[in-house]
Parts: structure tokens; C-alpha cells; sequence
């Protein structure tokens, strides 16, 4: 029998795929945007420094003062044994998987989800700022959040249709993740305590071992994986290990600022609106499925309640608490897509194309996202200022950073060609709380390149790496003793030394003695006000 065409439908589907087209390349945008710019800075160093002071055996077998991430850091130790680490090297795990992330989650749940809810899940992580940021960030939270969510699907996967492929995809998963980051065994390991209660049930009641028993082995193989892998770090840092729990616990002020940050938007209203529709979708997947229904809202709650209550160190701080989360954004985007798509569908299913583009806008424009990409240069996208707190007037890193007027040398510069300028700003400091760097480029909008002071006037400089090392080369950062020299400044306009501290608390002594040194060696300033000096590299 000969086919119908329906010209409707065809145009329908047309205009969905651009606007898919559109959305995916709106995702890589903001993923990618200016990332060459952005400095490597606060907890970006915690591999860097370990790479500096270790070789791959200690690495491998040590979780650090502050937790470097052992596979990240090998990887890092592996490629700087044939070229210098630079930022782009730095970042790649994290952009490659925080870009697929969006697409590869909700074509695992095809099972489950129609290819409508799909799309809106695909929507839901493209523009959720939390992997945004992360994505950008030198640090393993956006790799072990796709792997866990990887993971967990594909145990679900596995225990409706068993195979062997999907039983080492979650081994796999499982295991690279959770040596990434160990948090993520909260979220990995209750599809075990899940199962296993249903499998008990099916042994007992319905003299049916055979869950159990596939349980059994899947759990057996991965614990002797784990043990080789995090087994080695574990003997030999328990003390540190136990010393990081027990120490703080969350506030409901911390924790509503968690819920706003895995939300995307401080709106009260946004917040109304996404849980009433991630409930919908919650009561229709319970009406379709009980079983994935229930499997999900387990592996949010209960790694959420084991997090939270853990004590761990800093966990009192909301981004803290919404990095050891970040998985429930995938978990919960699916309640929130089939709650969405379900709404839409009932107002009329020709509108899903339009309803599509007005959710991904209000989704945007909701959040933190339009001020982090409204300059014309932002080479700090990742400070705190940013992402610790979307209330931009609250957040405590503005409150204490923006304590002065801007220099009105920046301000000159903000009166020129915009990006056509490259200032060396000494001293760094790597921790965002005493950066105050953002505040400055917001005016003058000139790139920024730190100035490293370690083999200039001293050594052993927090956050530097020394000249002659050869297995760090960042592009956005550049030894000051190297200006000396004519020839190393072409790249250069201003030299730009602050004075003074970023705010009170800092002990800026030995930076000051520092400031004198370039006095001296680089004459007389083009520009000097109270808060800083700057020197013309072009003369």
C-alpha cells in the first residue's frame, strides 16, 4: 500500500532538527567560549602542584592534603613526560565528556523516555550552568559526573535485558569514577543496595536467586577492581582520609543555596515551577514504570542524605555540596523532561518545536549564564565571584573583593580598543578569594597574562611553578624575570605591579619587597596611582 506524506509532519520535524541543530551548537558555545583565556586558578593547582613535588608512584598512591584526582594527575604526569601541560591539555577530559554529557545520557535512557523527553533532557543538561562550569574547569567533576551517569543507567539497563556489555560499561564506569573522585561511590553503589533488596525479595517469596546471584558476581568483580585501584591511597592516607569527615555539616541556608545552584536560577518563582514540573514527570514515569520511578528518586535521595550528613571538610559551603551532587542534575533532569515534555504535549503536540526554544530561553536567562557571557572578555568565568553564590550582590566573594574604586589606569585602558592589549599583573595569588582581577578586567577589558615572581625575588611562590620547570607551560601566565630581557616582551604591553593587598586578611608583606625589586629593574612607571605601578614593555 502506497504511503501518505504529510507535509505537516515533515515540516514539524524540519523545524525541530534546526532548532536542535541550534541548541547543540548554543551548548558547544558556551562550553568553549574564550576557554583559551581562562586562568588555571584555585583548586585547577591542587594537580599541578602535586605533579611538581611527586613522581606517578606517589601520586598513585596518595589522595593529597587537597584531593588532586590520582587518574587525572597520572594523566597529566604522562603527557608532561613529552610536552609541557598547557591549559587546552589541562581542560581536555573534561570539555571532551561535558560535551557529550548532554547527548550521551539521553540516548542511554532511550529505553524509558520517548524520543520527545529525550530531546528536553538533552535541553535540560545542555544549558544547565553547574556543567557549564565544570566543563570549563581543570578539575574531574564534569568526567565522573558522565561516568556515574553512565553508570547508573547502564545498571538499570543491565538488570532488565543482562548482557555482558552492559555489565562492563558499568564496571568500567563505576571504577574510573569513583577513582576520580570517591564521593561518586554514594550514587554508584545503591543500584547494588536497590537490587539487592529486590533480589532478596525474589529469592525468598518467589524461589528466584538468579538477580541475586548475577548481583553477586557484578558486585564481587567490581569490589576487587576498586581495591586495586583505590585500595594502595587508601592504606596509605586513612589518617588523612578519616581526619577530612566528621569535621563540618551543612546549614539550611547552605543547603538552599545548593538547591539554587543544581537549579540554575535564585528565582523563587523558577524554583516553584521546576520542582512542580519535576514532580509531574516524577507521578507520570511512577504511573508508566514504578520500578525506574523509584530507582531514580532512590539514587537521588540517598547519596544526597549520605553527602550531606558525612561531615566532610568544607561541606558547609554550598558549591562544595553541589559538586558532590552534581550527578542528581542528571537524575533529576529526567523527572524534569518527562514532566516538561508532558506539559507540552497536552497543550498541543505541534507546539513542541516553539515550546522547546521558549524553555531553553527562559532556562538561560533564568540563571547566572547572561552576566557571565555579557563582557566582551571575561577570562574569569570560573571565579567564585560567579559560581559560588548566583545572588551577584550577596555572594560573599563580591562583598569582600569589591572594596575599592578601580584603578583609573584600568579605566584608561577601558577607554581603548578592547582585547587589543596584553597586561602582566603581578603578584598572583591562585585562590579566587584574594583575586580580585575580575572586578579590573570588567573595566578595562584588556587580556590579562599573571606574572609568576618565582625566580625573580624568591622562590617557592604559592600557586607558581619555577622557570626552569619543563612539564608546565601555561599560555595565560609568564615568568616576570623573563621581561628583563627586550626580546621576551613582544607579546606584552604593560607590566602592572598591585600594591597592595586584595583585602585586609591577606599577608601581602613578602610581595611588597617583590614590588620594590621591579622598581628598580624596570625604571620609571608609565602610570603609578595608590594601587598600583605599571610599566610599558613596548618603549
Amino acid at each position: 500500500m502506497k504511503q501518505t506524506v504529510n507535509p505537516a509532519a515533515n515540516k514539524e520535524r524540519l523545524v525541530l532538527l534546526l532548532v536542535m541543530a541550534a541548541l547543540a551548537g548554543a551548548a558547544a558555545w558556551l562550553r568553549l567560549w574564550q576557554l583559551p583565556l581562562q586562568l588555571i586558578a584555585d583548586d585547577e593547582w591542587h594537580a599541578l602542584n602535586k605533579l611538581v613535588a611527586s613522581d606517578a608512584w606517589g601520586i598513585f598512591t596518595s589522595f593529597g592534603h587537597a584531593d588532586h584526582s590520582i587518574p587525572l594527575t597520572l594523566y597529566y604526569y604522562a603527557i608532561s613526560q613529552f610536552t609541557p601541560l598547557t591549559e587546552s591539555i589541562l581542560r581536555a577530559p573534561m570539555i571532551v565528556t561535558g560535551l557529550i554529557t548532554p547527548v550521551v545520557i539521553p540516548l542511554l535512557c532511550g529505553r524509558f523516555l520517548s524520543r520527545k523527553e529525550q530531546i528536553m533532557l538533552f535541553v535540560l543538561l545542555s544549558l544547565s550552568p553547574m556543567l557549564i562550569y565544570y566543563t570549563r574547569t581543570a578539575r574531574p567533576y564534569a568526567l565522573s559526573t558522565f561516568l556515574t551517569g553512565v553508570a547508573v543507567v547502564a545498571f538499570y539497563l543491565w538488570t532488565t535485558r543482562p548482557s555482558l556489555g552492559k555489565s562492563v560499561m558499568y564496571v568500567l564506569c563505576c571504577s574510573l569514577s569513583a577513582w576520580l573522585q570517591p564521593v561518586t561511590l554514594t550514587f554508584l553503589l545503591t543500584p547494588f543496595l536497590f537490587y539487592g533488596v529486590k533480589s532478596l525479595y525474589m529469592c525468598r517469596k518467589l524461589g528466584q536467586p538468579q538477580l541475586f546471584l548475577r548481583l553477586l558476581a557484578l558486585g564481587i568483580t567490581q569490589l576487587a577492581v576498586l581495591v586495586l585501584l583505590i585500595g594502595p591511597p587508601v592504606y596509605a592516607n586513612l589518617s588523612d582520609i578519616t581526619g577530612k569527615t566528621g569535621n563540618n555539616s551543612p546549614t539550611l541556608t547552605s543547603l538552599t543555596l545548593t538547591f539554587q545552584l543544581l537549579l540554575g536560577s535564585v528565582s523563587v518563582f523558577y524554583g516553584v515551577i521546576a520542582l512542580a514540573i519535576t514532580a509531574f514527570g516524577a507521578y507520570t514515569i511512577w504511573q508508566r514504570n514504578r520500578e525506574i520511578a523509584l530507582y531514580l528518586a532512590i539514587g537521588i535521595l540517598l547519596p544526597f542524605v549520605v553527602i550531606t550528613s558525612s561531615g566532610a571538610a568544607w561541606i558547609q559551603h554550598a558549591l562544595v555540596t553541589a559538586r558532590y551532587g552534581l550527578p542528581i542534575l542528571l537524575l533529576l533532569g529526567i523527572f524534569m523532561a518527562v514532566g516538561a515534555t508532558r506539559i507540552i504535549c497536552l497543550a498541543g503536540q505541534r507546539l513542541f518545536s516553539l515550546a522547546i526554544i521558549v524553555f531553553a530561553s527562559v532556562i538561560y536567562l533564568a540563571g547566572p549564564l547572561p552576566r557571565i557571557y555579557s563582557p566582551e572578555l571575561n577570562q574569569f568565568t570560573g571565579h567564585m565571584a560567579y559560581q559560588a553564590d548566583y545572588r551577584w550582590e550577596e555572594n560573599i566573594y563580591n562583598v569582600e573583593l569589591d572594596n575599592r574604586p578601580v584603578s583609573g589606569f584600568y579605566r584608561l585602558l577601558g577607554e581603548q580598543p578592547h582585547k587589543e592589549l596584553n597586561i602582566v599583573i603581578a603578584p598572583w595569588f591562585l585562590e579566587w578569594h584574594w583575586d580580585r582581577w575580575y572586578i579590573d578586567q570588567a573595566v578595562h577589558q584588556q587580556q590579562v597574562t599573571a606574572g609568576f615572581l618565582d625566580g625573580f625575588c624568591g622562590s617557592r611562590f604559592y600557586g607558581e611553578y619555577p622557570p626552569d620547570n619543563t612539564q608546565i607551560a601555561l599560555t595565560n601566565v609568564v615568568h616576570v624575570g623573563e621581561l628583563v630581557s627586550d626580546s621576551n616582551r613582544k607579546n606584552y604591553d604593560y607590566l602592572v605591579y598591585h600594591k597592595n593587598a586584595s583585602r585586609g586578611a591577606q599577608d601581602a608583606a613578602r610581595y611588597q619587597e617583590c614590588g620594590a625589586k621591579v622598581r628598580e629593574i624596570f625604571g620609571p612607571p608609565a602610570y603609578e596611582d595608590e594601587e598600583l605601578v605599571a610599566y610599558s614593555l613596548t618603549d
